[in-house]
């Protein structure tokens, strides 16, 4: 069944508010990034002028071509639109005309000038606008949640059909040799690897799913108990995971020093220890 009518268009809003969140952000990039471009353009809009200048002027050169020179850069606007064109629009037409009617030498130039502002310096402060995006939607506690929602459930329909894949025998559960099967199978193998799990040892695996599993019969895992543990056990080594582990080690120290104290506190001095030797290990016994 499909989610609600109002369900999907919440999600639909995600990238909307995305947007928002990230022009947000943006704010500060947007403004210096027009203002270095409207510098570089209004500095080169004055130069081109001053240096068509002389050529507009020159009675000696043709009428229609002065009168075209004069349209792209008689004037320091005239100038600053044509230089906000080939930085942003279509280069080309102009610099043709420069370059076959004015001046062969402006060809290299606005080449030159294509290179350095309109390849290196736009991709430049496109970068910058892209990581103010990303930035933005790790800041987002809303943007978080949703993409971790969707993370979950695309998490829980591939290990669904993992358990539908595996569970041959039909009956709700998988068995040890149904996982081993299914898990064995260099393409499940890797598929399995692709999302962090690299399974090592099948049975190593299963026993640690079943072990934080809710099914009651032993040896078998449901579907929740395989969703659940592969979720845990992909990836690496959290910090979650290793502040509890450390935690049971240092309950687990205590309890041998009571242990210990405890030993020591009882005076047995009649008792003899002898010595079993299995496999070379000294454990020593009451007799």
């Amino acid at each position: 069944m499909g989610l609600p009518f109002p369900v999907r268009t919440l999600h639909a809003f995600d990238v909307l508010h995305l947007i928002v969140a990230s022009l947000k952000a943006s704010t500060f990039v947007l403004f210096w990034s027009i203002i270095l471009l409207f510098l570089i353009m209004i500095s080169l809009a004055m130069v081109m002028s001053f240096a068509i200048e002389p050529f507009v002027t020159d009675a000696g050169n043709d009428q229609a071509v002065r009168m075209m020179a004069f349209t792209y850069f008689g004037t320091v606007s005239k100038a600053f639109v044509s230089m906000f064109e080939i930085t942003m629009g279509n280069w080309v037409p102009i610099s043709r005309f420069l370059f076959d009617r004015v001046d062969p030498w402006y060809g290299p130039a606005m080449i030159v000038y294509r290179c350095i502002v309109g390849f290196a310096i736009i991709q430049v402060i496109t970068g910058v606008f892209m990581h103010e995006t990303f930035k933005a939607a790790a800041a987002d506690d809303s943007i978080m949640i949703t993409q971790r929602k969707k993370e979950m459930e695309a998490h829980v329909a591939k290990m669904t059909l993992l358990f539908a894949e595996a569970d041959t025998s039909g009956d709700g559960f998988l068995s040890y040799a149904e996982f081993q099967e299914i898990v064995e199978d260099p393409r499940v193998k890797t598929w399995l690897g692709a999302m962090q799990l690299d399974v090592v040892d099948t049975r190593q695996v299963f026993d640690l799913i079943e072990t934080d599993g809710s099914h009651d019969v032993a040896g078998e895992l449901s579907a929740e108990d395989l969703v659940r543990g592969v979720s845990r056990l992909k990836g690496n080594a959290r910090s979650l995971d290793l502040a509890t582990a450390l935690q049971k080690l240092r309950t687990m120290e205590e309890k041998i020093q009571q242990l210990s104290d405890i030993l020591v506190s009882l005076d047995l001095p009649s008792k003899r220890y002898t010595t079993a030797k299995p496999l070379g290990s000294m454990i020593p016994q009451y007799v």
